[in-house]
């Protein structure tokens, strides 16, 4: 067992003026609603900061590094960078987790993120004041099991079939209640 401080960092995200936000162009910032709590940061509602906007102090992610929320109702959602991502802005209602050494795998950390384990967590150590709120410090002191590096890659494999598999599933579940709904319709109906 390890702290997640002996295997990364994390910064708080940044107020950016919507003044400066734009749609479909320029930098993108990741907020609260672009998060999931099991599938991947999603852009379809996001906004995007222009390009000609000169960070001072605002927080930018680098491919692999993990960003979760920490205050509101939606408290832990929790998703990896991935290269198209990397150079985003993220708000201030966020932080991200930078791996500083090799002892642990990237998506092997968001999984931990992901888990029932991290929410139950998250619920437990949660600061109740206007918005449930948790601090970085706090979650840098958790103790997460960190096997060997290439055990950490072969589960983080392992989980990303399965959810690829899941996802299949439910996508020919969809379609086979469609068709079924056509079915009924046609024989109700007549045809």
């Amino acid at each position: 067992m390890v702290r997640l401080g002996e295997v990364g960092i994390m910064q708080n995200g940044s107020l950016i003026s919507e003044k400066l936000y734009t749609y479909k162009k320029g930098r993108a910032y990741i907020r609260i609603k672009d998060l999931s709590f099991k599938e991947d940061i999603s852009l379809n509602s996001a906004v995007f900061i222009d390009e000609s906007f000169k960070p001072t102090n605002e927080v930018r992610v680098k491919e692999n590094d993990i960003v979760f929320a920490t205050i509101g109702a939606t408290i832990g959602k929790a998703n990896l960078v991935t290269q198209e991502l990397a150079g985003s802005f993220i708000s201030n209602n966020t932080s991200k987790f930078s791996i500083f050494n090799q002892l642990a795998y990237p998506a092997f950390c968001t999984y931990i993120f992901q888990s029932n384990f991290f929410q139950e967590f998250i619920k437990q150590n949660t600061t109740i004041t206007a918005q449930p709120k948790i601090t970085n410090k706090c979650i840098l002191n958790l103790k997460i099991p960190l096997p060997p590096l290439t055990e950490q890659e072969r589960i983080a494999k392992e989980i990303s079939q399965r959810k690829t598999q899941a996802k299949a599933l439910k996508q020919e579940a969809k379609e086979l209640l469609e068709s079924a709904k056509k079915e009924v319709e046609h024989i109700i109906l007549g045809g």
